[in-house]
C-alpha cells in the first residue's frame, strides 16, 4: 500500500454542500481528511483529521461520488493521503441565486479568480510573453505598480477591440500604460488585440488592489464585474478604476483612468458599449525617441475612447472614437488629434474551416505631424483550418488599396510536441516622412527614422510537460530596413537578421514546495548599423512557493530583465549600453482571494533601455477579491 502522509492534496472542482439545517459553521470553510484511493479510482474516508467528526457521514457519502482525477496531485491505486475538501455552508436558495442553480459553479468562480489574480500579479509577467511562433517579439515591460516601460518599438502598437489605433507621438510604453490592467490580450497572427475579459457568473465580483512605497509611490485599482445584471440573462457590466502617483522615468508621474463596459443581449443580437478615459502626467521618455530632447520634461495627456459594437446574423458593425490632447510647457502649442473608426466584419465557419472578413475606414484629424502615414481604408481576410493534428492560419491585410501584408503559420502536433513554420511579408509599403515639423519650434524640423520589417520567416517547435509547463524554440530570419536623413542625404541600411527565440514556463512541485520559472530570451546576429536592435534581450521570473493548508501559501522570488547595447533612434543617436535590472519580492497568499506582497525594486540601482525607471526602493501591495 502506498502512502503520502506528508502530502496535502486538494479536491478540485467539487465541494461538500452542507444541509440547510446544519447547525455547525466553519471558518475556514474546509475540512482536512485522510482518504484512500480504491481500485476503481473512487475515494474512501479513513479519518477526519481536524476534529470535525460530525461531518463523517456526509463526507463518506460525498467521497463515494468522487474520483481520483479530482485530486490536485497525481496518485495511484491504494494510495493514502491527506486531502482538503471545501465546504459550502450557505442556504441552497442563495447558492441558486449565485450560480444559477449549479453548485459546481462556485468552484468555477474560484478558478476564474485564481486566473485573474495570477494574470496581473506583480511577481509574474504582466502578459504572456510566450508565443509559439516568431511573429511577435518579446514585449514584457518593466513595471512599478501600473506604470510600465519597455524598449520603444516600431511594430508594437496593440489593437483595441479589433481596431488599429491611430498614429501617435507616443512609443509602445504609452499604450501599455493605457491598456494593461484594463484589457485582456489575445495574441493573434501578426497582432495583439485588446478585448474585454468577460466574467461569466452572476455573483458580483469586486477586485481591490492598493500599493504604497518609497518616492511617494501610491496606487489604488478597483474592478467590479457582474453578469446577469438585474437578473437579465447575459446582461453584463464591468467597471475599472485606477489612480497612481509616484516617481517614474525620472519624473513625478501620475495616472487616473476609468473604464466602463456594458454588453446588452437583445434576442439573437448583442450590443456592446465601452468607454475609456485616462488623464496622465508622464515623462518625456514615453514619447517616440524622435521627439526626445536632451533634458527630460513632463507631458500632460488626456486620452478618451468610446466603442460601440453590434453583433447580429448579418455583418457585425462597430465604431471607435478616440481623442487625445497633449500638453507641455516645451510645446509651441497644445497638441490634439482625434479619429473615428468604422468597421464591419463577419466570421464564417464551414466544417473545420474558419473565415473572417473585415473592413475598416478611418477619419482622422491632427494639428501636428507624426511622420507616419495615416491609413484611411483597411481590409483584412483571415483563413483558419484546424484538422487535428494539422493547423493552418493565413492572413492578408490591404491598406489604402496599396500596401499588402501577408502572414501564414502552419503547424503539426504530435503527442506533446508541436512543429511549425511561419512567414510574413510587407509589400509596396507607404513611405514615411523623413523630416517632421518640430513641436518645439516654428522654424525647425525633427529627424524621423523609418524602421521597417520587410519580412520574417522561420520554424518553431514546442513541447508541453505536465500543465502548465511548456517550452518553445523559434529559429528565423528577419529583413529589416532603416531609412533616415543625414544632413541633405537619405541613408538606408538593410540587413538580414537571423535569430533564436526561447520562451518557457517550467513548474515543479515537491510535496509542499513549488518552483516556477518563466524565462524568455531572443538572440540575433548582423544587427550592427541598425537602430533599436539589440543582440540579446530577455527577462526571467523565478518564484518559490511553500503551500500551506486551506489554499494558503508563502512565496518569494525575483525577476531579471536585460538587454545588450544598441543604438537609439532619438535625435542625438546615442548608444544605449548593455544593462539589466533586478527586483526581489516576498509575500503571503491567504485563501484564494487575498494576497500581500513586499517588493524591493531595482536592487542593483541600474537603468533599463537607456532610462532610469526608479531608484532602489521598497513597495508593499495588497490585493483582495470579494464575492457578493
Amino acid at each position: 500500500m502506498l502512502s503520502a502522509q506528508n502530502t496535502i492534496a486538494h479536491l478540485e472542482g467539487e465541494a461538500l454542500v452542507l444541509p440547510e439545517s446544519w447547525s455547525f459553521r466553519y471558518d475556514p470553510a474546509q475540512v482536512l481528511v485522510k482518504i484512500k484511493v480504491e481500485a476503481d479510482s473512487t475515494l474512501s474516508l479513513i479519518k477526519v483529521m481536524d476534529g470535525k467528526e460530525e461531518l463523517t457521514s456526509l463526507i463518506q457519502e460525498f467521497l463515494s461520488r468522487c474520483k481520483a482525477n479530482l485530486l490536485s496531485i497525481p496518485v495511484s491505486t491504494d494510495t493514502e493521503l491527506n486531502v482538503v475538501i471545501d465546504l459550502i455552508q450557505v442556504p441552497p436558495s442563495y447558492i441558486t441565486y449565485m450560480t444559477h442553480g449549479k453548485t459546481g459553479n462556485l468552484k468555477d468562480i474560484e478558478k476564474w479568480i485564481t486566473e485573474e489574480r495570477k494574470s496581473l500579479s506583480f511577481h509574474q509577467p504582466s502578459q504572456d510573453s510566450v508565443a509559439a511562433n516568431g511573429f511577435t517579439s518579446l514585449k514584457e515591460p518593466y513595471r512599478s505598480g501600473y506604470f510600465f516601460y519597455s524598449r520603444p518599438r516600431y511594430d508594437d502598437y496593440p489593437n483595441l477591440y479589433g481596431f488599429k489605433l491611430q498614429n501617435s507621438l507616443y512609443s509602445s510604453s504609452f499604450f501599455q500604460n493605457l491598456t494593461l490592467g484594463f484589457f485582456d490580450f489575445e495574441e493573434e497572427i501578426m497582432e495583439l488585440n485588446g478585448t474585454e475579459k468577460y466574467y461569466p457568473y452572476q455573483a458580483t465580483l469586486s477586485d481591490i488592489e492598493v500599493g504604497i512605497g518609497d518616492y511617494e509611490h501610491l496606487f489604488t485599482k478597483v474592478a467590479l464585474k457582474k453578469n446577469n445584471l438585474f437578473e437579465y440573462k447575459d446582461l453584463y457590466l464591468s467597471l475599472d478604476f485606477l489612480t497612481q502617483t509616484g516617481y517614474w522615468l525620472e519624473e513625478d508621474a501620475s495616472r487616473n483612468a476609468l473604464k466602463l463596459h456594458l454588453s446588452v443581449p437583445i434576442g439573437k443580437t448583442n450590443l456592446k458599449f465601452s468607454w475609456l478615459d485616462q488623464n496622465s502626467k508622464l515623462s518625456m521618455l514615453n514619447l517616440r525617441p524622435e521627439f526626445w530632447l536632451p533634458q527630460n520634461f513632463i507631458v500632460k495627456d488626456h486620452y478618451n475612447a468610446l466603442y460601440a459594437g453590434f453583433n447580429w446574423i448579418g455583418p457585425n458593425l462597430a465604431i471607435l472614437y478616440e481623442q487625445n490632447d497633449i500638453k507641455s510647457d516645451k510645446f509651441i502649442k497644445n497638441l490634439h488629434n482625434e479619429a473615428l473608426h468604422l468597421q464591419a466584419w463577419k466570421d464564417l465557419q464551414i466544417q473545420k474551416v474558419e473565415l473572417a472578413l473585415k473592413y475598416e475606414h478611418i477619419i482622422s484629424d491632427y494639428n501636428y505631424e507624426t511622420g507616419e502615414p495615416d491609413y484611411k481604408d483597411r481590409a483584412e481576410m483571415q483563413f483558419r483550418w484546424n484538422h487535428n493534428p494539422l493547423k493552418w492560419d493565413w492572413k492578408t491585410e490591404l491598406t489604402d488599396f496599396q500596401q499588402v501584408q501577408v502572414a501564414t503559420d502552419f503547424s503539426y502536433s504530435f503527442n506533446k510536441f508541436r512543429f511549425g513554420a511561419f512567414a510574413c511579408g510587407n509589400f509596396n509599403p507607404v513611405e514615411s516622412s523623413l523630416w517632421i515639423p518640430s513641436i518645439y519650434s516654428e522654424t525647425d524640423s525633427l529627424r524621423n527614422v523609418q524602421i521597417r520589417e520587410i519580412n520574417n520567416a522561420g520554424v518553431y517547435t514546442s513541447y508541453s510537460f505536465k500543465a502548465p509547463s511548456y517550452l518553445t524554440l523559434s529559429l528565423g530570419r528577419r529583413i529589416v530596413e532603416d531609412i533616415y536623413p543625414e544632413m541633405e542625404t537619405e541613408l538606408k541600411e538593410k540587413k538580414e537578421l537571423f535569430y533564436i527565440k526561447f520562451v518557457a514556463e517550467l513548474d515543479k512541485i515537491w510535496d509542499k514546495w513549488e518552483i516556477k520559472w518563466q524565462p524568455a530570451l531572443i538572440w540575433q546576429n548582423n544587427y550592427a548599423g541598425l537602430f533599436e536592435e539589440p543582440e540579446f534581450e530577455g527577462c526571467s521570473y523565478l518564484n518559490l512557493f511553500y503551500h500551506l493548508p486551506y489554499n494558503n501559501a508563502l512565496f518569494a522570488g525575483f525577476s531579471l530583465s536585460g538587454h545588450s547595447g544598441y543604438w537609439n533612434s532619438d535625435p542625438s543617436t546615442f548608444f544605449v549600453d548593455s544593462s539589466s535590472i533586478v527586483d526581489l519580492w516576498a509575500g503571503v497568499q491567504i485563501s484564494n482571494r487575498f494576497e500581500f506582497q513586499v517588493t524591493y525594486k531595482n536592487l542593483m540601482d541600474t537603468s533599463i533601455y537607456g532610462v532610469y525607471p526608479v531608484p532602489p526602493s521598497i513597495y508593499a501591495s495588497v490585493r483582495w477579491f470579494f464575492l457578493n
